[in-house]
C-alpha cells in the first residue's frame, strides 16, 4: 500500500491492472489512514469483477501461456509468438488482467518496441547465458505488425475458446498496424543459383539445393526428418504455418538428392558434423559474397523456386499449391513474371483481327 501524508491528511495511492487511483483518506491517523486504503483497494477490485460480469477474468501472463500451452504446437512460429507474447507481457504486467488493457496501453506498447529496436544477443562471461545487448537498429514496421498480430489472436483466442472477459483491441489494433513496404521480389537466374551452390559449404549444399528444387521455407528444409519422406509414393508431408499439413511433390533430382544424402528412418535429413543444422545465416551470407550475389537471404530461395515455376509454366495456380498459399492474392506477387505469356496472348487476339 501507499500512504503517504500531505498537509493534515494522509493520501492514498495504488494502481490496480493499469487504473490509477488516489484521494484523501480524511484522516491524520495512520492507521485508520491504512484501513481506508485497503476499502478502497477492496472497492476497485469488486468494481472490476462486477464490470466481467459471468465471465472468467485471467491475467495478461495466465491468458497468454495457456494460448501457448494450447495451440503452441500447432504454430509454425510459435518461438516468434512466445517472444511476442512475454515481451507484452514485461510491458503491460504480468498480473495485469487481461481485460482492463486500452487503446492507450496498445498504442504505447508499439512506441515502446519501436524505441527499443533490434538488439544484439551476447555471451555474459559471468552465467554464460545469452543476453540481450546493445541496441543495433530500428525494429522494421513488418515486425511490429506481427507483434500486433500474435497479441490480437491470443486475446482473440481467450475470449472465443475460454470465455475470457478481454478488451475490444481489436480497433487499436487496426488503427496501430502500418503499411509495410511491398514485398521482395528478389529472385536468382539458372547460373546465379548454381554460382551460389559452388561457393557454398559442404553442409549447405544439400538444403539449399533441396530448397531451390521445392520452394520450402527454411525451417521446413532444416528441420526435414526422414519420417516426412515418403519414396514409394515420392511424396514429403512437411506442417505449414497453422499447423496444416501439405504434401509435396519429389521430382526425380529431389529423389536423387535425398538418396544420395543418405535414407533412414527418422532423423533429420540435414546434418553438419552429424548435428542439425542450426544457423546458417553467416555461412550463406558468406556464399552468397563469394559468388557476387547482393541483398539474397534464404528465404528468396522461395522466392526463386516460385518465380522459375510460374516462369515455364505460366500457372500461378500451380505455384500456390506449390507454395501452401491459403490465398490465391499471396500468390499473385509473382503474376509480374508471366508478363511475356500475357503479351503473347493480347497478340494472339490482335493477329485475328482484320481492320
Amino acid at each position: 500500500m501507499t500512504i503517504y501524508k500531505r498537509g493534515k491528511y494522509f493520501q492514498y495511492r495504488f494502481t490496480l491492472d493499469g487504473k490509477r487511483y488516489r484521494g484523501s483518506t480524511k484522516t491524520s491517523c495512520r492507521q485508520q489512514a491504512e484501513i481506508f486504503e485497503a476499502r478502497q483497494r477492496d472497492r476497485a477490485y469488486q468494481s472490476l469483477i462486477s464490470d466481467a460480469g459471468d465471465r472468467t477474468i485471467m491475467t495478461c501472463r495466465a491468458a497468454f501461456d495457456k494460448y501457448l500451452n494450447t495451440k503452441g504446437e500447432r504454430l509454425s512460429s510459435r518461438h516468434a509468438v512466445a517472444s511476442a507474447l512475454d515481451r507484452a507481457c514485461s510491458y503491460f504486467g504480468d498480473d495485469r488482467h487481461l481485460h482492463t488493457l486500452t487503446s492507450n496501453d496498445i498504442a504505447n506498447w508499439c512506441k515502446h518496441l519501436r524505441d527499443y529496436g533490434v538488439r544484439k544477443w551476447i555471451s555474459d562471461p559471468v552465467s554464460n547465458k545469452r543476453v540481450v545487448g546493445d541496441r543495433i537498429g530500428d525494429m522494421s514496421d513488418s515486425t511490429v505488425n506481427r507483434h500486433l498480430a500474435y497479441l490480437r489472436a491470443a486475446v482473440n483466442y481467450a475470449d472465443t475458446a475460454w470465455d475470457v472477459h478481454v478488451p475490444d483491441i481489436n480497433k487499436a489494433i487496426k488503427v496501430q498496424t502500418t503499411k509495410e513496404p511491398p514485398s521482395r521480389k528478389r529472385f536468382l537466374t539458372s547460373t546465379e543459383a548454381w554460382a551460389l551452390v559452388d561457393q557454398l559449404a559442404d553442409h549447405l549444399v544439400g538444403p539449399v539445393t533441396f530448397s531451390l528444387m521445392t520452394g520450402m521455407r527454411q525451417a521446413n528444409c532444416l528441420n526435414l526428418d526422414w519420417s516426412q519422406v515418403n519414396f514409394d509414393a515420392r511424396q514429403i508431408i512437411i506442417v505449414l504455418k497453422g499447423g496444416e499439413e501439405q504434401v509435396v511433390p519429389m521430382s526425380q533430382p529431389v529423389v536423387d538428392l535425398l538418396i544420395e544424402i543418405g535414407p533412414r528412418k527418422e532423423g533429420f535429413v540435414f546434418l553438419r558434423d552429424g548435428q542439425p543444422i542450426s544457423s546458417p545465416r553467416t555461412a550463406f551470407r558468406a556464399a552468397c559474397r563469394r559468388a557476387g550475389i547482393e541483398d539474397f537471404t534464404w528465404h528468396d530461395l522461395r522466392h526463386t523456386f516460385a518465380t522459375w515455376m510460374v516462369q515455364r509454366t505460366g500457372r500461378i495456380n500451380l505455384v500456390q499449391k506449390a507454395l501452401g498459399h491459403k490465398h490465391i492474392t499471396t500468390t499473385m506477387r509473382y503474376a509480374h513474371h508471366d508478363q511475356q505469356d500475357l503479351a503473347d496472348a493480347f497478340g494472339k487476339v490482335a493477329d485475328g483481327i482484320t481492320l
